[in-house]
């Protein structure tokens, strides 16, 4: 078992495309209701050119573990969580194979994200995020004074 998250085995692994027409916004509501955060994420990736997302869930990890028995101290109806990594690409690839040929100028970073289950409901966040800083030097937009 890996310590770390990020370093985690994947248990399953699916390439979405970021490639117009898809939607970010779709992909969000689709796999993560509620965690409009992740919007925000991947414009910046898009605006990096990125055009895949490989979707892992992720075996567990020691981060992970101790975590999860924090969260049952404080929240008895807690029954387990999940963890999925999203990395995001510059290029279109489609499996595996593809992904062994990505170089490291490919890569715009990461996410990792957090299901946290509980009896009857669950919920995400986001507990970790690598992007790529953008290129330009302030992206502040000030607003007029009124």
């Amino acid at each position: 078992m890996q310590q770390y998250s990020r370093h985690a085995k994947e248990k399953t692994v699916e390439f979405v495309s970021m490639v117009r027409p898809e939607s970010n916004f779709d992909f969000v509501d689709r796999r993560f209701p509620g965690l409009g955060t992740l919007r925000r994420i991947l414009s910046q990736v898009r605006q990096h050119g990125g055009k895949t997302i490989v979707f892992e869930e992720l075996a567990e990890s020691e981060e992970s573990r101790e975590e999860d028995a924090d969260i049952k101290i404080v929240r008895p109806d807690f029954t387990g969580s999940k963890v999925f990594r999203l990395t995001f690409l510059r290029n279109a690839i489609k499996n595996r194979k593809e992904l062994i040929s990505v170089s490291r100028e490919d890569l715009v970073g990461y996410a990792l994200i957090k299901e946290n289950i509980f009896f009857g409901d669950s919920g995400f966040t986001i507990y970790e995020s690598v992007i790529e800083p953008v290129s330009y030097l302030n992206s502040f937009i000030k607003n007029p004074q009124t």
